[in-house]
């Protein structure tokens, strides 16, 4: 199962939880998981397409995952997904 870290500005939606244990063979699956485990969580970090949202960024193993890899990055168990918000800003 692997571990999800939530940022501290989304915790709210996923039961102030700083992380989350969720099973999934990739990345995308272990995301869809998490959000249908917390209802408040829905569309927090996936858009309504299911792609990741514009202002986060997600990280498998320390490694930057693009928006267009996600249902091909593969999830083990030991798999540590981080999930950070974008700064914006100029």
């Amino acid at each position: 199962m692997a571990k999800v870290i939530i940022p501290e500005s989304l915790k709210r939606f996923f039961g102030g939880k700083a992380e989350h244990v969720e099973t999934g063979g990739s990345l995308l699956e272990v995301l869809r998981a998490l959000e249908g485990d917390f209802p408040e969580g829905r569309q927090k970090i996936l858009d309504s397409k299911g792609g990741i949202r514009m202002s986060l960024k997600i990280f498998v193993d320390g490694e930057d995952v693009p928006a267009s890899e996600m249902a091909i990055t593969p999830v083990t168990a030991h798999s540590r997904i981080k999930v950070i918000m974008a700064l914006a800003g100029g």
